[in-house]
């Protein structure tokens, strides 16, 4: 599946079309690499350490929360990861959102709807996955992944 790059604002913040092109570029590949898992090119394609929230199963209270190096994220959480409800929709899904960010994990996060207002119950807000980018040397690299809520 290939998205479609469009500028985006959030909170006032725009991001140029050139950032936005080239972080849906990469997010490309990376859904490319989670269901063809191959560890050399995605070393290309992502920083040293990925944010992964929802690959712990309990707080993780440390110093620099729930990061993991990028070679254990790919050998243990990348196959879970790209064979869950979450990211199958997000890879079908046609809302999505770019945030610039000013973080020491992201400098763009892409927001995927995964679940609409009151789909997977009456009143329930709705799930998105995020996807984060760090800007490495000129180049956007995966750097995290989370679920909303």
């Amino acid at each position: 599946m290939a998205l479609m790059a469009s500028a985006s604002s959030s909170w006032s913040q725009t991001i140029q079309q050139s950032d936005s092109s080239a972080v849906i570029n990469q997010m490309n590949a990376v859904f490319h690499l989670f269901t063809h898992p191959d560890l050399t090119a995605f070393k290309d394609i992502s920083t040293e350490k990925i944010y992964c929230i929802i690959c712990f199963d309990k707080a993780d209270l440390s110093e620099q929360p729930y990061m993991l190096d990028r070679k254990d994220f790919f050998l243990n959480y990348l196959k879970m990861i790209s064979g869950s409800e979450s990211f199958l929709r997000a890879k079908q899904s046609n809302k999505k959102v770019l945030i610039k960010e000013d973080d020491h994990r992201s400098d763009i996060t892409i927001l995927f709807t995964t679940y609409t207002r009151n789909e997977l119950a009456p009143g329930h807000e709705g799930g998105q996955m995020g996807f984060y980018f760090k800007k490495v040397n000129g180049i956007y690299k995966f750097s995290g992944v989370e679920t909303i809520p």
